[in-house]
Formats: structure tokens, sequence, C-alpha cells
């Protein structure tokens, strides 16, 4: 009897530690901060969406949310110090367009492959390009700008950040549907750029929301925005649709990622979390003031159809142009 006593509760203990050991194994996620890695300076439009995102995250996953600014290489260096962490969720980034759609086709070596190893997570935010002149421009509407392009072939300048650039790639896919060309001028910031803009030594340049204070104080004029419909923050711009420039549509956009392999069923969490956050009204009415909106549709699977329609539509024009950054 006390042998048979004694195996039930041998038994039973060793059932209760490995229930413990199970429960240990089994922690809720979140459990500690995530590092949420912004690939650029700081300042600018992915600062303070990622400021607001933290904010939003760190309230509703009861865990800090933090930012780790990790620049250089077009965004290659931040991307790639969060593909190659562990795939367990507590390191994101934030990835834009470019990076996962032009610089595969720009960079000689990239340090990591973007259709291998990230996990795509959620879509963000999205913001149409403007293409302005300076304010004394003697063009008020894109038909002048193409009729001036043809009778002077080559004359037109447009600025740009940099080579292969989404500024410069927008500029050049607007001129091959047209049937014109203009001289790209690249500068090392959108300061140096817009200020030449400003003095009228550029004809034009594709540029992001943050020049719409520019624009309000007529320093530069907006002749289109360069989406499929119009930009709530300048509802008084024409698309180039509208103007006859048919099938062009190129947005920026920014999505989250996590490293490849990462639990689906973190991916799928993070995911809901970031939709519940971005969702919120005082969330969207903060982000509309720089100009910029919450996609649409912010489910993983669309950053993945995004990044293949992309990736062919810049292709042509990058193997044309020869951009090659080693």
């Amino acid at each position: 009897m006390i042998t048979r006593r004694t195996s039930i509760a041998a038994a039973v203990s060793s059932l209760a530690l490995g229930a413990t050991r199970l429960a240990q194994g089994q922690t809720v996620f979140p459990n500690r901060s995530i590092r949420l890695v912004i690939p650029y300076g700081p300042g600018g439009i992915a600062s303070v969406y990622a400021q607001l995102l933290c904010e939003g995250l760190t309230e509703s996953l009861k865990q800090p949310v933090v930012i780790d600014y990790r620049a250089g290489a077009g965004g290659n260096i931040g991307v790639d110090s969060v593909a190659k962490s562990p795939p367990d969720g507590y390191s994101l980034v934030i990835v834009t367009n470019s990076i996962l759609t032009i610089n595969p086709l720009i960079y000689s070596k990239m340090p990591f492959d973007v259709n291998k190893d990230l996990e795509p997570v959620a879509m963000s935010i999205v913001y149409s390009n403007i293409l302005v002149v300076p304010r004394d421009s003697p063009f008020n509407s894109i038909a002048d700008i193409i009729a001036a392009a043809k009778a002077m072939p080559g004359t037109l300048t447009h600025a740009s950040t940099a080579v292969g650039s989404s500024a410069q790639l927008a500029a050049e896919l607007f001129a091959r549907q047209n049937g014109i060309s203009m001289l790209h001028i690249p500068y090392k910031s959108a300061t140096g750029a817009r200020t030449d803009l400003i003095g009228g030594r550029i004809s034009l340049m594709f540029t992001d929301p943050s020049a719409i204070p520019l624009i309000k104080e007529g320093r530069l004029r907006a002749l289109a925005v360069s989406a499929a419909r119009r930009s709530p923050s300048l509802p008084e711009v024409p698309t180039l649709a509208e103007q006859g420039i048919k099938d062009f549509n190129v947005e920026t956009w920014f999505a989250i990622s996590s490293p490849a392999n990462t639990p689906k069923d973190i991916v799928q969490k993070l995911q809901a979390e970031i939709i519940k956050v971005q969702s919120r009204e005082d969330f969207k009415a903060k982000l509309l003031v720089l100009g910029v909106e919450v996609a649409p549709d912010m489910r993983a699977a669309v950053v993945s159809q995004r990044m293949r329609d992309e990736q062919k539509m810049w292709a042509p024009i990058v193997r044309d142009l020869k951009i090659t950054i080693d």
C-alpha cells in the first residue's frame, strides 16, 4: 500500500513538474521590450510615424516598443540588422517600397534577400509624391511641361535626393510615358534640391509631403500628385491621370517586417495590434497633418503583392538607365 501511494504521489508530482515546465516554455508574447528599427536617420515622416506607432503599441502590448535608428546604404544597413536578428518577434523594422523594390535592382550586392529574409507583418502608411515647380515657372499644367520638353528635348531638369531614388524613377516613368526626355540632377538632400528648385535653377521635382508647407506658403507650385487619387492634404491638386497621363500610379508606402521564420502566431498577433493602433481616428488625424494616410488595406499579403508589382514596374527603367551602386 505504501509503495502504491508513493508511486501515485510521484506520478502526480511528475505531472505537475511537467505542466510547470510546459507553462514556462509557453510564455506569453511579448514579455519584454520590442525594438523597431528605422533604417534612416532621425527626422522626417518615418520618425513621426514610428513615434506614434511605438506609443500605441506600447500601450496595447503592455511592453515598451522602442525606436532604434540604423541609417546607411539607402536603408539596407538597418533592414539587414533585423533580417539577421532572431526570428522571435522582438526585432521589427520599417521598410519602404524603395528598399523592397528599388534597392534590389540598383545595388550590386544586397546584404539580405528581400523575398527570403524578411517576413511582412503589416502595411502601414502611404502617401503620394507631388510634382512641383518654382512659383514663377512658366508651366501651369502637365501639358505645358510635356510641350516644352518636346520642343526642347533634354533641356528640362528634374531633381531628386539620390541616384536611383523613387523621385528619380517617378520622373523617368513620367518621361517615358509621354515620349520626352529630361536631365536628372541628383542632390544629397531634399533641402538642397528644394532650395535650387525654389530659386528656379531646376525645372521640376517629384517630392514627398514634407514639401506641403512650401506649397502652402506659395514658394513652390504643385501641378499634380502621382497617386491614382487626390491627396486629402492637397485636395485642389489634380492627379496625373486627371490630366491625361494614363496608368500612372506611384505611391510611397511603408510596411513593418520581422525576420523570416518568425512564428505565425507572433506575426498574426503583431499584425492585429498594428492594425488596431493604426485604425484609431486620432492616429490617422496626426498623420494626415503630414500629408500621410494609413494604408487602406493593412494586411501583410498586400506587402508581398505590391512588392512583386513594383519590382516589375521599375526593373526595365533601372536596366535602361544602367543604375548600379556598388
